[in-house]
């Protein structure tokens, strides 16, 4: 799929994104709350393995006894290290590596637990070949966690799964500081998303970082933030576009011409090719 934005016109950094004005003038009254809920629901229901792996109860338990002792638990969900903009810093921190450092230090002398969650992408079979290359545990290798810090292994819980254990979310710029407020679950976003048409509980400084992480029991989640989150992620979807003409191989997991769709496309036009080439003029 592939989305379109004349983006000297609406002034967006990117085409996979919907701007305020675009939330503002959708009614998402005329479409039934299930069937705009559907794209979050459909992505947050995406298995990641087919049986739960062992390992999960011993991070469960350790989970409960911090939360009968009347602590919290929170999750920082990391980024790809490699995958990323140009400029990834935010009006709070210089770089995600500077958030993950200064989050991990802060709970250093804390009670509450910090459960470090890796990207799913660095477990992906044959990536650890690619470089750049670093991951979370390359990352933390010459680190000494205290008892209450823990790293998860990539695939060890999906963000549905974590979502009824922790108590609040600490984001960078990924969507899963939407998909944790769509479920329910305080979150911290610390990064430049580029989601920020949503209303939600960005850090605008340091500062104010530290103080909603020493408050975050005091967070909460409006029903309207779930109904945006919702109504943004459906308007994304309707952005995205299907060319016939280019194929994904899985197992290479590359790109590529479908001669047949391509020849079809050069004899008669694609009407899905020509809505993308008008999304971009208008």
């Amino acid at each position: 799929y592939i989305t379109s934005e004349n983006l000297t016109k609406t002034k967006l950094p990117v085409s996979f994104t919907v701007s305020r004005d675009e939330m503002s003038k959708f009614d998402d009254n005329a479409v039934e709350y299930g069937k705009l809920a559907k794209p979050i629901s459909n992505a947050l229901d995406k298995k990641i393995y087919e049986k739960a792996p062992e390992s999960q109860q011993n991070i469960i338990r350790m989970i409960k006894t911090h939360q009968s002792q009347g602590k919290n638990v929170f999750c920082l969900f990391a980024h790809l290290f490699y995958d990323t903009p140009i400029e990834d810093s935010s009006t709070a921190f210089h770089s995600m590596c500077e958030w993950i450092s200064e989050t991990v230090n802060y709970f250093k002398d804390k009670e509450d637990l910090l459960i470090i969650k890796p990207h799913p992408a660095e477990s992906i079979e044959g990536e650890q070949q690619k470089k750049p290359n670093e991951t979370l545990a390359s990352f933390f290798s010459d680190t000494v966690f205290p008892e209450n810090i823990l790293t998860l292994e990539p695939h060890q819980f999906s963000t549905k799964g974590l979502s009824s254990l922790i108590n609040c979310g600490l984001i960078w710029r990924s969507s899963v500081g939407m998909e944790l407020t769509f479920l329910g679950v305080p979150n911290i976003i610390a990064g430049t998303t580029i989601y920020n048409s949503l209303d939600l509980n960005y850090a605008k400084n340091k500062e104010l970082y530290f103080h909603m992480l020493a408050h975050a029991a005091e967070i909460t989640v409006p029903q309207q933030q779930k109904k945006d989150v919702a109504k943004y992620l459906y308007l994304l979807e309707r952005k995205h576009v299907k060319i016939e003409s280019i194929s994904y191989h899985q197992n290479f997991r590359k790109f590529y011409w479908n001669r047949k769709e391509l020849l079809r496309h050069l004899k008669s036009g694609s009407e899905n090719i020509s809505s993308v080439v008008d999304a971009s003029l208008l």
